[in-house]
Parts: C-alpha cells; structure tokens; sequence
C-alpha cells in the first residue's frame, strides 16, 4: 500500500494489511515508516471534486492526525449491476409497457432492449466520457410507432458523448445536450 501526499512530497509505503468489512465499508488500519494510516471506503457514489467524474465510493484517508478525502474505485463501477431501465428520452417520459433497458458488463460491452428489439455492442469510457461502437440488434417487425419510438432511442443512444450520476438516476448526455436518463 502506497500513500502519495503533499503533491508527491510524501510518500509512506506500508504492507498492504488485511482489510475489515462491515456493510458497505472497507476499512486498512497500518503503521509505516512512523506514521499510523487509516484507509476507509464506502461503497456510495462520490463526484470528484475537480473533474466532477463520478466515483463509486467515496475515500478518507487518515495520516496520523491529517484527515484526506476523496473518491476511490474505476468510474466504469457506477454502470455495472442490474440493467438500467429508460424513463426518459431527451425530456419526454417513456411509457411503461415496455421501457428500453441497458447493460453494461465489464469487458466493454452493452446489451438491452430497445422497446421492440434486442441490440448489443460496444462502449468506451474515458473519464466521464463514453461512446457507444458496433451496435447491432434482432430485426422483429413491431408496430409502425414502437418501431420509430425504438429508433428514436438507438438514435440517441448513438450520439451520447458524456454521462453522469444523479441519485439513483444514470444520464447519457449527447454533445448537443440531448438526454436519456435511466434508473435501476
């Protein structure tokens, strides 16, 4: 276990100690180089500070008497799990018959629903940054206004640059400011 301070002007290395768990916290207690440390991390959503990326846990560190905080885990943590059901498309509520869903598994892939259809593909994430790449899906025959609901959604889908976490809710933003905002 490393801890880097002070902008890299401190740097105490320890042995990585067995951690403890209860409910969502994780908590390292150690002693290094003089210095007692304290890691403790919760599994709840945390938005950097400066970047405004969203974490999936949020982090304090205690040196001694010094206390840092922060967020800790890969952003690509806050997508995975249950699918992701649509409640709206670019402001307008999905209706509930049959909401398109997403799901993000780690590798980089996605799969859901599209109203109709079944669809899958690719995603990429940097930062708060995602582009979604060879999507596919089935070709069922649905109803004239499912089907231009369902290519609406992929549409969209398709042209989402950014994404967010508010709450239990899941934004992907477009680079024109368009939305779809999911919840579990």
């Amino acid at each position: 276990m490393t801890l880097v301070a002070d902008y890299g002007e401190r740097r105490v290395v320890a042995a990585t100690p067995a951690p403890t768990r209860s409910g969502d916290t994780t908590r390292w207690a150690t002693s290094a180089q003089g210095h007692e440390i304290l890691v403790t991390a919760v599994d709840r959503l945390c938005h950097d500070g400066m970047s405004g990326f969203p974490f999936p846990r949020t982090v304090a560190v205690r040196l001694d008497r010094r206390e840092l905080t922060g967020c800790g885990g890969e952003s690509v943590e806050v997508l995975l799990g249950p699918p992701w059901t649509v409640r709206e498309l670019d402001g307008a509520t999905v209706a509930e018959a049959s909401p398109p869903t997403l799901s993000f598994v780690p590798d980089g892939r996605v799969a859901g629903r599209a109203q109709c259809n079944g669809f899958g593909g690719s995603y990429t994430l940097k930062g708060d940054e995602i582009a979604f790449s060879d999507m596919s899906g089935t070709m069922i025959a649905c109803a004239p206004a499912v089907m231009q609901r369902e290519q609406r959604f992929l549409a969209l889908l398709a042209a989402v640059r950014r994404f967010e976490r508010a709450g239990d809710s899941l934004i992907l933003r477009t680079g024109d400011g368009r939305a779809i905002t999911a919840r579990r």
